[in-house]
């Protein structure tokens, strides 16, 4: 049986849609745009680091494992 190409990408899409349950869309695309742009501008001292994509999915693998806390607002 082969599988699908679309399967990393289905279940990534299910913790991402897990993730914006547990803290919410707003927060949780601050939380992960705040944490890949940090690691952006640390990775600028070193060069070829890796792609800008790799910095989201890194940011989103680091919310889901607890490393970086989601603050929710107020508003919330």
């Amino acid at each position: 049986m082969r599988r699908s190409d679309n399967a990393p990408h289905e279940a990534q899409a299910v913790e991402v849609d897990k993730l914006s349950r547990k803290y919410g869309k707003y927060a949780l695309v601050v939380a992960v745009s705040k944490r890949a742009r940090d690691m952006k501008e640390r990775a600028a001292r070193i060069p070829l680091g890796p792609s800008p994509a790799s910095y989201i999915q890194r940011a989103l693998r680091d919310v889901a494992s607890g490393r970086v806390k989601v603050v929710r607002s107020r508003e919330e």
